[in-house]
């Protein structure tokens, strides 16, 4: 996933190409940093641009990531030297899409509206258009779809179907339509660094996705299963679960607490159909271009509130089952992917800075440390939305009460006075009880603990706040000890 690049792209209508300019416009996003080590902190603001396409209703359909962390967003017409204030609708991170808004009825005077095609197929002619970063002109490239698959998206760090075309997508040119004859195939999105003519556009199934998902004027996220599942290529393995040499399917292996609440399945039990669909033993399925595709490809084309009808083996038995569809993938991660517009929480104990892991946060890193790693795909285990987060001590404010501890950064906090916490909720609600003299942080990666007392905590906590700027203290009360 390190070497895709991200840009800027858009969408639109069976009309000459001269009409479908009239449906492209720039996206002027003013947006700022934000500092994950001093999450108290403002980041730099920086100016950018990408593209959109208008759509039906007055609508302009972009990436989340040409509207990220906007503080004021401007769009323009081809060949117009007006800016309109434009307002983001919605964003829905995992598919890197966003809507916006132009409430000035005179932006759209003389523009056209673009209708969504069906998906593109492999070798299909592409017609690329954007505002590709060095100039202001409006820019057409043309390619063939290459590839259909299913992979990660670089903004939000979570897979979706994608589109691979061979018409070179630069950086400004996110947003912008793709495309097929005369309409809107999918949206430019990001590139491959250091290669020459290769694109990937979001294609219009995760588009139709997205706007069936905002009808009721919310996102609610794109659905996901909890529960892993292994290949069952191996022949005994295949034996050992009652499968026959026809039969495809998968093994599940673990079930997080979404799925231990749901009781409808089990360790052991063999996924043989997905949504009407055969499942592979390589977990893959049938898809629109005669090839196989991987089987989560039919879960993410679902809604939030939808069942998915499953066919399982167990113990030798077919049955069938109505999946409920109750959460989503930003649900079921222990990191969490992208999120636009985040605010991070933490919590200041004596100058260790701890907060919740997210892709963003291991972004600016030059390396992930391997205990994070491990577990960055890993599901939650309980149902809460609070619960099985990693918590990480990303920095440390030089302090005379935290002397000797500056060995912690990077450290993950496992336990507060002996007990296990895995958000910053519970470190909280941990460091409120009053009890010891002392508050005692634990830590996976060693044995050693690194200890407070309360009486320090109260009296340097002020003074550190104060020296580093802390304004908007997330600071735990700290009770002093009853005696």
């Amino acid at each position: 996933m390190r070497w895709l690049v991200l840009l800027v792209s858009v969408f639109v209508i069976n009309v000459a190409q001269a009409d479908i300019r009239h449906a492209v416009v720039q996206v002027f996003n003013q947006s700022r940093e934000v500092n994950f080590q001093y999450p108290w902190q403002n980041g730099n603001i920086n100016s950018s641009y990408g593209t959109g396409v208008i759509i039906a209703g007055n609508r302009i359909l972009t990436n989340a990531h040409v509207i990220d962390n906007s503080l004021q967003l401007q769009v323009r017409k081809v060949g117009s030297d007006k800016k309109y204030h434009a307002e983001v609708a919605f964003v829905s991170d995992e598919r890197d899409l966003a809507m916006l808004k132009v409430t000035d009825p005179d932006f759209f005077k003389d523009t056209e509206v673009l209708e969504l095609g069906a998906l593109p197929l492999l070798g299909d002619e592409v017609t690329t258009y954007g505002f590709p970063v060095g100039g202001t002109q409006l820019a057409i490239t043309r390619g063939i779809v290459s590839r259909i698959d299913y992979d990660y998206y670089a903004f939000s760090g979570y897979p979706n179907l994608v589109c691979q075309i061979d018409a070179a997508i630069n950086p400004g040119a996110s947003g912008g339509p793709a495309i097929v004859n005369g309409r809107v195939a999918g949206l430019n999105f990001q590139g491959i660094g250091g290669a020459d003519n290769i694109g990937y556009i979001i294609p219009t199934p995760v588009i139709e996705s997205f706007l069936k998902d905002i009808e009721d004027g919310k996102v609610n996220g794109v659905p996901e299963i909890a529960f892993v599942t292994q290949p069952t290529e191996n022949p005994q393995l295949r034996q050992r679960y009652g499968l026959d040499e026809k039969d495809g399917g998968v093994l599940i292996t673990s079930l997080s607490g979404f799925e231990k609440e749901k009781a409808l399945l089990k360790v052991g039990d063999v996924v043989i159909s997905m949504d009407g669909q055969l499942v592979g033993n390589d977990n893959t399925v049938r898809f629109a271009t005669a090839d196989r595709i991987d089987s989560n490809i039919l879960i993410a084309r679902r809604q939030v509130g939808e069942s998915l009808p499953l066919t399982i083996i167990r113990e030798g038995k077919k049955m069938d089952i109505n999946y409920p569809l109750t959460y989503t993938l930003k649900d079921s991660r222990i990191v969490p992917g992208h999120q636009s517009n985040l605010t991070p929480d933490y919590e200041v104990i004596g100058g260790l800075v701890v907060v919740e892991v997210n892709e963003d946060l291991m972004r600016g890193w030059k390396f992930v440390p391997p205990s994070i790693d491990m577990q960055r795909y890993e599901y939650r285990r309980t149902g809460s939305a609070e619960t099985d987060r990693i918590l990480m001590v990303v920095s440390v404010l030089p302090d005379e009460i935290n002397l000797g501890y500056e060995q912690t950064r990077f450290g993950v906090l496992k336990t507060v006075n002996s007990a296990p916490v895995s958000n910053l909720k519970q470190v909280r609600d941990q460091m409120n009880k009053p009890g010891s003299d002392y508050i005692a942080l634990g830590f996976a990666s060693h044995d050693s603990q690194i200890t407070f007392s309360r009486k320090s905590l109260a009296e340097r906590m002020p003074a550190i706040a104060e020296r580093y700027g802390i304004k908007s203290q997330k600071q735990a009360e700290v009770p002093l000890a009853k005696h």
